[in-house]
């Protein structure tokens, strides 16, 4: 008989440069650094967890990393092995399968030689065929299994989605190494026994649309319906069309930044913290904006009651010269959904904790005169602090009322979900005009 392989190789690629090796040995992985990749002008680390280095990359910080390029779900990972053929559910081998395509920049092939960023060509895709993707999507049916197996891709996260290629003016499956431009989020499924979820795609393009209307960097969202099922569409920001290219540009979440596991994404479980976030902020090249916006962010989620704010929903751009905050992105309010079971405001806990003499993970404990204490707790100005609560609180009103008749202009059911989330915000607004 002939010796079992005990070891594999994927080569990782950033656009038409061979950035490093991932290798997988007796399933204990570990990431080199081409050289090539550290004698570039573009050179960059894949991760503020794994500078830019000649030496061997191991350990629990490297496993993270390439583990959160891939999506939360264990249905969904087990699905990739069922129906696309992934060997196990093992990082190595999801993306293997699935790696051609994730956020971020890097692609996952058999091969060392770099190639060119090739012109965009996609499957031209009608109404009728999206509209099926997207419900497919809700099952984990799409997984980059387009049509004859022409794309995989691989999004990160715990919600149902999709992802597409716009251009120009027409949706379509990537080919071969183009990119995607777009994810597609469908309605969350409502279960028996659990809480009204499927106003979602309202709900987040409200929340979207007030932190856009106070000033804050939003990812790009609009919705759309395809065939009957309506989407809520997010423009990539980790893609640049130039010229007849789409250019992949890297990036990295929180948990990849600190090496943790996206299972322990809530602080509460052990994931990052505020503090942790804000210190890696503290040397970004943009580092006074990226700490005001990600306080700003804080408190605004707290007033939307937007408890799903944990670190693989704030990012990093990487760029050669460092890093800076991303765009915001992944935002729901708990006020635009029945307020019973877990949903009650009574039992919804924050993704990370307001400090003050105790860490406040509970919604309904967090209180104005805490916001002073987490600020220095952080090593935030609480000056700079109060100087944020007066901006928001002083046009927070008049933001949600733009969005709102925007929202009534979109749907009824836009308009049913704005209220909801208007009324719960205003609601928490009041306990600072005590």
């Amino acid at each position: 008989m002939g010796r079992r392989k005990h070891e594999n190789t994927l080569y990782c690629h950033m656009n038409d440069q061979f950035v490093g090796t991932l290798t997988s040995r007796l399933n204990n992985l570990s990431f080199r650094y081409s050289d090539s990749w550290l004698q570039s002008k573009f050179a960059r680390a894949i991760s503020i967890s794994m500078p830019l280095t000649e030496q061997e990359y191991s350990g629990e910080a490297l496993n993270a990393y390439f583990d959160n390029l891939l999506p939360d779900s264990p249905d969904v990972r087990k699905t990739i092995v069922d129906r696309l053929g992934a060997k196990s559910t093992k990082p190595f081998d999801l993306l293997e399968t699935v790696g051609k395509d994730c956020i971020g920049a890097l692609t996952f092939v058999a091969s060392s030689e770099p190639q060119p960023v090739p012109d965009v060509e996609i499957i031209p895709l009608n109404e009728e065929q999206i509209g099926q993707l997207v419900a497919d999507s809700r099952t984990g049916k799409t997984l980059g299994m387009h049509y004859e197996d022409a794309f995989r891709f691989s999004l990160a996260g715990a919600q149902e989605k999709t992802a597409l290629t716009f251009w120009q003016g027409q949706w379509g499956i990537p080919v071969g190494r183009t990119p995607t431009t777009h994810i597609l989020k469908p309605r969350i499924i409502t279960r028996p026994g659990e809480p009204d979820l499927s106003s979602s795609v309202e709900n987040e393009w409200f929340c979207m649309r007030v932190v856009q209307a106070l000033g804050l960097s939003v990812a790009h969202t609009r919705i759309d319906s395809f065939n009957g099922e309506d989407v809520l569409i997010i423009e990539r920001f980790d893609r640049k069309d130039i010229g007849n290219k789409i250019y992949r540009l890297p990036q990295e979440d929180f948990c990849q930044a600190l090496g943790v596991a996206g299972s322990s994404k809530y602080e509460e479980h052990g994931g990052p913290s505020a503090k942790e976030i804000m210190n890696i902020l503290s040397t970004s090249t943009a580092s006074v904006r990226d700490q005001d916006t990600f306080m700003s962010a804080q408190l605004l989620y707290w007033l939307f009651a937007a408890i799903d704010g944990h670190a693989k929903n704030f990012s990093l751009a990487l760029t050669p010269h460092g890093y800076r905050l991303t765009p915001l992105y992944d935002v729901l309010s708990a006020h635009g959904f029945a307020q019973v079971g877990n949903l009650h405001p009574k039992k919804i806990k924050m993704a990370m904790a307001v400090n003050s003499k105790n860490r406040h993970y509970h919604w309904h404990t967090i209180l104005p005169r805490h916001w002073g204490a987490h600020a220095k707790s952080v090593g935030y100005d609480p000056d700079r602090m109060d100087s944020i609560i007066v901006n928001i609180t002083s046009k927070l009103e008049a933001c949600l009322d733009i969005a709102s008749e925007e929202a009534a202009s979109i749907s009824v059911r836009a308009e049913q979900s704005a209220e909801a989330i208007r009324k719960g915000t205003l609601k928490a607004l009041e306990r600072f005009k005590v």
